[in-house]
Order: structure tokens, then C-alpha cells, then sequence
């Protein structure tokens, strides 16, 4: 009986260096996944902006519709010109 607890212990160690071995793994790669690029902190930026930009957007709109509404006075092109009898 006693090989058996000898060979039981040891493959228990082994289990437990493995389930270490593997967690060390899992947390050192959630660590490099957690890491933040530029491109999130970009999206993080816009979301916590977005009001001020959604305002920003619609004043731009309604000056760009305000101006696009005004007569400009402007030369006529060549194509258009009356020719002077």
C-alpha cells in the first residue's frame, strides 16, 4: 500500500505545479490583454466628450445651412457671359 500513497503524492505535486504553472500563465496574459492602446483611450476620449461634440456638430450645421442659404454675389463664369452686340 505504500507505493501507492508514495505514487499518489507525486502525481498530486505534479497536478498542483501544472495548476500553478497555468495560472501564472492565465494572469500574466489577462495583464497584457487589460493593457490599454492609444486606440482606447481615443474611444474612451469621444465617449466622454460626445455631448460637446454632438453640440459642436450641430452648430456647424446650422451655420453651414445659414450660409448656404445667402446669395453670394459672384462673376458669372466665361460660358455664361453675353456676348455685346
Amino acid at each position: 500500500m505504500a507505493p501507492y500513497h508514495k505514487q499518489l503524492n507525486q502525481v498530486i505535486s505534479d497536478r498542483d505545479e501544472a495548476a500553478q504553472r497555468y495560472a501564472k500563465n492565465i494572469s500574466q496574459d489577462i495583464r497584457d490583454v487589460i493593457k490599454d492602446s492609444g486606440w482606447d483611450d481615443f474611444k474612451d476620449w469621444v465617449h466622454a466628450n460626445a455631448d460637446t461634440i454632438d453640440t459642436i456638430c450641430t452648430v456647424l450645421s446650422y451655420a453651414a445651412t445659414i450660409i448656404g442659404s445667402l446669395r453670394w454675389p459672384s462673376r458669372p463664369s466665361d460660358g455664361l457671359r453675353r456676348s455685346s452686340p
